[in-house]
């Protein structure tokens, strides 16, 4: 598919139910929905590409099945697709605001976060990993909007508030 938004291209894979193992999605827009086992271990990093890989079950390995699985950081509020270009590094939670440790919203006047328009969720990842390791916290991005806010508070996982569009990386 070419010129989707990424939601689009997920959308499109799991409406393909266990026929579909994953996609591919670029941030010009291109999507590939995979309907093969994709192995993890396998993957390959490129700038610009992520790759979104069914967990559990949803994404078995060709015959012979091995007794053990490979591993998969697959948090319990977890999608049932993630994204494997930074999973080692942030804890993804889908349509999820960042609240802090008293669950408010945070201030960018107060220096709670840094905010960008206009930039992709790859930008907005870099832009906290830049913070070095206490500088940031993690990062919420809104896809449609491309719009990203940097904390460099504390997240508090328990705290987080429903939001359609809006996903919450914490470190």
């Amino acid at each position: 598919f070419q010129n989707v938004f990424r939601e689009a291209c997920e959308k499109n894979c799991l409406e393909l139910g266990h026929r579909c193992s994953g996609y591919e999605y670029t941030a010009g827009g291109t999507c590939e929905v995979w309907k093969v086992h994709i192995e993890q271990t396998k993957l390959e990093y490129e700038d610009g590409f992520d790759c979104y890989i069914k967990s559990g079950d949803n994404n078995p390995p060709p015959p012979p099945y091995p007794t053990t699985y490979y591993p998969t950081k697959s948090p319990t509020h977890h999608p049932t697709l993630y994204p494997t270009t930074y999973h080692d590094d942030f804890e993804w939670f889908r349509n999820k605001a960042c609240r802090t440790s008293i669950g408010g919203n945070g201030s960018k006047n107060n220096g709670d976060f840094d905010l960008w328009r206009n930039v992709s969720r790859e930008k907005c990842e870099k832009n906290c990993l830049g913070l070095g390791r206490y500088g940031c916290s993690g990062y919420e991005y809104s896809g449609e909007s491309e719009r990203c806010e940097v904390w460099k508070v504390h997240i508090e996982e328990t705290k987080l508030e429903d939001k359609d569009g809006s996903d919450c990386y914490i470190k």
